[in-house]
Parts: structure tokens; C-alpha cells; sequence
């Protein structure tokens, strides 16, 4: 079995099965595939079914420039910069940080949503690349962030992607990503058959599990987390930060929930159930965690609801350097 960037994982769902590669089309995807086994040639004729479990990741080997477009400056205030932006994907998948570290021995792999991609913002001024400079020389910093992934998403990158990067000597800083609250949001919860949220390519219109909002939390984020542990990662969790503004004063606020106030409402007790969750999950585990929302709540470090400006950048980088220096530490010790 092969996963990677460049091929398809097959796996027949068929009596007497094979294991197949083939080269991927363009991002990294593991394949379902179904084929017949015999000691002739295979029958044309037999038809295959196939999907893919898409792995959210920058493309390795990409470099271009990206700007906002009207739909994201009609959801921002005057703080979203104009671009263009640079993106370079890594040869492993991950979004570059801009800076060299020839003497890097030890990992640090920042795993989540657009939060920590940061993809409206200058290479080297993104939070990423800020704390990996703060760094000793022998860290290098990951940015494993990726606009709309889910924790189901994680958790599907943790085994297929992740585990080399993540040995004895580095550590997994996990951002519980708020398009978590888009899944809680839908009917199929994880699994919905939208394709921002369903891992599923083609989209799969999957029954939902009999869970109400905060079970599906509580299960797939335990389950991500156990997984992390059970693969022997050294791991600590991040809520992400959201602008908390002033329904009736912000005006990105109030454009992104068409006005109505009961919308806001319900997505802010939606994060609010995320941060609950993954804080409760960590104390159970003894997991590291950073309540990120406690230091980052003015709604002038953000350009939108869940992004960074130039301002909450070099903020944000500050303060997770002040939690992530103790961790590295005592790695670097073994304890």
C-alpha cells in the first residue's frame, strides 16, 4: 500500500483483492478502488468504481500568487491587504514559511484550517514562519494549514501524512479548526455532502450518525487525539481564535450573517462548544492547551472572522511562542 503525493492508495472492496497504485492527477488523494483478480487478462468490460479520500494540503511543487477577490473583502474590514500573496508548496506537501534552516534536526508541525494557513498574508509575515525565526536553529516549523479542513480531515492526514514528521524528537501543535463549526452545522455532521466538508470525492451522501453537536465533537476529536498518542506523537492543542466582535457595530460581522443577529449568535455558541470540547479533552489526556481565544479577543487583530491581519500576526506569533517554548524544550530533553 502507498501513500503519498503522488499515487492513489487502492484497496478493493471485492473477494479476492488487490492492492493498486496509480499517479495522482493533481493533489494528494487515497483511492477506493474496486478490480477483478484473475489469472487471465482482466475483462474490459467489468466496470470500476472508485472514490477518493482527499487529503487537504498545499500541492507540492506549487508556486504562485493569490489575492482576496470581492467575496472575501465583502466579508472583511480595511485591514485585508491587497496581495498579491505568495504560496509554495514544499516537496512534502506543506505550505513554505519562507526561511532556511540548514541545522534543523527537529520538527514542529502546525496542523489545521486557513487560520493557520494564512494565505492573505505577506510569506515570512504569516505566524508560522514569525515563531519558526524565534526558534533555536535546530527547529523547523511545518505549516500544515489548509483552508475548510476538519478534524475528520486531520485525523485522516494524521496516519497517511503525518506520521513520519512527527517522531520522538519533534511535536504535533494541533489547531482545532473552526470550519469544524460548518460541519456541526450541517445535517450529515463530519460526513455532510458538501465538499467543503465531506472528506469523500466524488461528494457521498452519507446517513448521519445518531449524535447531536457536541458527541460528534467529543468522538472525532478524541478519536484524533487518542490516534495521535496511540502513533506516539508528542502533541498539543490550539483553539483557534475568532473575532468576537460587536453584532451591532461590526460591519464585517454583520455583512458575513446578512444581518441577522440569531445567525451570529449560533455560530459564536458553535466555536464556543468547540473550545469547551477540545479544553475538556486535553485536562482528560493531560494535553497541553492553549486557550488562544483569551489572549487574542479584539476584534481589531482580525481582517474577518477567523483570520489574521498584519497586526494579529505578529501578535499571535508572540504568544504562541511564549506556549510552544516549553513544549520544544522538554523535548529536547525527552520528558
Amino acid at each position: 500500500m502507498v501513500v503519498g503525493t503522488n499515487a492513489f492508495v487502492a484497496t478493493d472492496i471485492a473477494d479476492n483483492c488487490a492492492v493498486v497504485a496509480a499517479p495522482a492527477e493533481s493533489s494528494a488523494r487515497i483511492l477506493v478502488a474496486t478490480k477483478h483478480i484473475s489469472s487471465t487478462r482482466p475483462d474490459p468490460r467489468k466496470r470500476r468504481f472508485m472514490r477518493t479520500l482527499r487529503l487537504k494540503e498545499t500541492e507540492p511543487g506549487t508556486d504562485d500568487w493569490l489575492s482576496p477577490q470581492d467575496i472575501h473583502r465583502s466579508i472583511s474590514d480595511d485591514s485585508l491587504a491587497d496581495g498579491p500573496f505568495r504560496r509554495r508548496g514544499t516537496a512534502e506537501g506543506f505550505l513554505s514559511t519562507g526561511n532556511v534552516r540548514p541545522e534543523a534536526t527537529r520538527r514542529l508541525v502546525m496542523l489545521g484550517g486557513s487560520f493557520v494557513e494564512s494565505m492573505f498574508c505577506p510569506e515570512q509575515q504569516r505566524f508560522a514562519s514569525v515563531v519558526e525565526r524565534s526558534l533555536p536553529s535546530e527547529w523547523s516549523v511545518l505549516n500544515g494549514g489548509y483552508s475548510g479542513l476538519t478534524t475528520l480531515h486531520a485525523f485522516t492526514q494524521l496516519a497517511a501524512k503525518i506520521v513520519p514528521f512527527v517522531q520522538r524528537e519533534d511535536v504535533l501543535l494541533y489547531f482545532v479548526p473552526m470550519s469544524d463549526s460548518n460541519a456541526l452545522n450541517s445535517p450529515g455532521l463530519y460526513w455532510a455532502a458538501s465538499k467543503t466538508v465531506t472528506p469523500f470525492v466524488p461528494l457521498a451522501d452519507n446517513a448521519a450518525p445518531s449524535w447531536d453537536r457536541r458527541e460528534a465533537v467529543v468522538r472525532v476529536l478524541s478519536a484524533f487525539l487518542a490516534a495521535a498518542e496511540a502513533l506516539g506523537m508528542r502533541i498539543a492543542v490550539v483553539a483557534s481564535p475568532f473575532r468576537d466582535g460587536n453584532f451591532s457595530s461590526d460591519t464585517a460581522i454583520r455583512t458575513l450573517y446578512k444581518e441577522d443577529r440569531t445567525r451570529y449568535a449560533r455560530a459564536r455558541a458553535r466555536f464556543q462548544l468547540l473550545h469547551d470540547v477540545a479544553r475538556h479533552e486535553c485536562a482528560q489526556r493531560e494535553i497541553p492547551f492553549f486557550d488562544a481565544q483569551a489572549v487574542m479577543g479584539d476584534p481589531g487583530l482580525f481582517y474577518d472572522q477567523m483570520h489574521l491581519n498584519a497586526k494579529g500576526q505578529a501578535r499571535f506569533a508572540e504568544e504562541l511562542t511564549r506556549f510552544v517554548t516549553p513544549l520544544l524544550a522538554r523535548a529536547v530533553r525527552g520528558v
